[in-house]
């Protein structure tokens, strides 16, 4: 209406406007109004009609497709046996563990009906699910658990091996009843039932082939070329339900090919890179990025043989000299999650609540005023008196020892570096491999250790802290540490985990023997075709299989 209203008025100014000038010009002023008259209609159109963006496409899940992915080429079917990471992954599908870890890292039942915690926390009994077959339609019993946990422990090496350390013995009472037994209370029974079941009819049968794996899961084996492919189809037998994803086909990756280059290629749907590239993937229109915390945990640890660096005070001012912001965002355009303690965000057991060591210089140079360093000759560094010359004076220098494995931290150490300058303490980075960096942390030639390490999905940090930890490199020594870190292992209720780590987060803090830098983000790449929720984990990118489905007009 209003539109009508604003036309009417201007076609009556404009009769008036060609009133005035006369006759002659009338068939001018014609043309004029039809072509306003054109041209309102025009913007008029234009405005109530707008155009409108299609609906989206719903995709119903339906049962179908293929899903196309990739490992590197297997050298043995059999779980127990295969050592490479992305052929676990792999594997997953075709066999399950008796539990399993969500994405808070807590444990969820797979093949277990119910358990119960006996002896104090020095054993557990575990009843299966009723009805679980294998692929080849045997079921699954308890002397299948026992005969698993007995060949993980009878393998000279295995990838499970210290998952079944802690078992001592075990005992079958029924066809869906075993009982584990331990030497002490312990906190991890669960966590460490992740380990996948085999059949002891097939692994102890004469046709017996490493190469075709027989499991409980949602896939059944299909065919295995060597170095080319592994085919997989949905196993009609799974006690969990039905599956969408009909078929998997797994493309053996080989020297000039890896997950990129065929995912490039359109040549596979899904890919969980070991180094993802955020600013390659971040804006394409046909892929989906599904991100989660990973247990790759980046830290810079002290020498505590350094007489400098045995000052708690001096440890406290480097962490609080780091904008660890800044690392992240330039570094890993903010896919990496700050924490003060290696206990990793979003897990069951982390119970911390904020940051404490945020970027501070200022509050840095406070904790070194009371330790009376000084710059003698204005260089920007504290000095130390030259011990041969006490008339001169040299720089303190820290020697900051990379290990360059990720490809990624020497390019972040001078930047740690320029922090910690920034405090007075002069810095030599020296950026070494992996096999030097270990040499050397060995011998405990660093004062600064800039490394990472892939963390258990598990809060047991005894190797890493303890007095005499098999992993303590560093020479850090606390009894009170000692103590909290025997109470967490042995505290088998959640909740009492809970305050022990909590205990052990406070210790870090204070004491400050690492200074934490960040959690990397790990990343799920798939295409549009793939749909449903995906769910990543540390331990399978595949978890929740049963929720993905693929739009099969593609």
């Amino acid at each position: 209406m209003k539109v009508f209203i604003k036309l009417s008025s201007l076609l009556l100014l404009l009769f008036m406007m060609a009133g005035c000038q006369g006759t002659d010009s009338t068939s001018e002023s014609v043309t004029t109004i039809a072509e306003v008259t054109a041209e309102a209609v025009e913007l008029t159109e234009a405005v109530t009609e707008p155009e409108t963006e299609p609906a989206p496409v719903v995709v119903t899940p339906e049962f179908g497709g293929e899903l196309r992915i990739a490992m590197t080429p297997a050298t043995s079917l059999n779980p127990l046996e295969n050592k490479i990471a992305n052929v676990a992954h792999v594997l997953n599908l075709i066999y399950e563990p008796l539990f399993t870890l969500d994405q808070g890292l807590s444990p969820e039942p797979v093949l277990i009906e119910s358990f119960e915690y006996i002896l104090d926390g020095r054993g557990l009994t575990l009843v299966l699910k009723e009805g679980v077959l294998f692929q080849n339609e045997m079921p699954l019993t308890a002397e299948d658990v026992a005969f698993t946990i007995d060949r993980i422990k009878d393998m000279d090496a295995s990838a499970y091996k210290p998952l079944v350390f802690p078992i001592k013995r075990t005992s079958v009472g029924d066809e869906r009843t075993i009982t584990l037994y331990y030497d002490e209370p312990y906190a991890f029974m669960l966590n460490d039932l992740t380990f996948p079941i085999i059949s002891e009819g097939v692994a102890e049968s004469e046709a017996y082939d490493p190469m075709m794996p027989v499991g409980t899961g949602p896939y059944s084996f299909v065919d295995y070329q060597d170095m080319q492919s592994l085919d997989l189809i949905a196993n009609p037998l799974w006690h969990g339900g039905d599956v969408y994803v009909e078929k998997v086909h797994v493309i053996a990756m080989n020297e000039t090919t890896n997950l990129e280059t065929l995912f490039d290629q359109r040549l596979i749907d899904f890919m969980n890179p070991d180094k993802f590239n955020w600013l390659k993937y971040s804006d394409k229109e046909d892929q989906q990025i599904e991100t989660y915390i990973t247990s790759n945990y980046d830290f810079i640890g002290f020498n505590f043989e350094n007489e400098q660096l045995k000052e708690r005070d001096v440890r406290k001012a480097i962490a609080y000299s780091i904008d660890r912001d800044s690392l992240i965002y330039n570094q890993f355009i903010n896919h990496a999650t700050l924490s003060d303690t290696p206990v990793i965000p979003g897990s069951w057991f982390d119970v911390s609540d904020e940051l404490i060591y945020t970027y501070n210089p200022e509050l840095a140079a406070s904790y070194l005023e009371g330790l009376q360093y000084s710059d003698m000759d204005n260089d920007g560094f504290f000095d130390i008196k030259d011990v041969l010359d006490e008339t001169k004076f040299n720089n303190i220098k820290l020697v900051m020892l990379v290990n360059d494995s990720s490809g990624v931290r020497s390019s972040v150490a001078p930047k740690i570096e320029s922090y910690i300058e920034a405090i007075g303490f002069e810095v030599v980075v020296e950026i070494v491999d992996s096999e030097t960096y270990y040499e050397r942390v060995m011998a405990k030639d660093f004062d600064l250790l800039y490394g990472g390490w892939q963390l258990s999905s598990k809060p047991d940090y005894v190797a890493l802290f303890s007095t005499n930890g098999a992993q303590n490199y560093i020479g850090y020594a606390s009894d009170e540490m000692d103590l909290t870190l025997r109470s967490l292992v042995s505290a088998y209720d959640q909740e009492i985990v809970k305050q022990r780590v909590a205990e052990f987060e406070s210790l870090m803090i204070e004491d400050m023997p690492y200074v934490s830098l960040y959690f990397l983000e790990g990343a799920i790449m798939s295409r549009d075709k793939v749909l449903g929720e995906i769910m990543p984990t540390n331990a399978s990118p595949f978890n929740n299989i049963e929720s993905i489905y693929l739009d099969l007009t593609q």
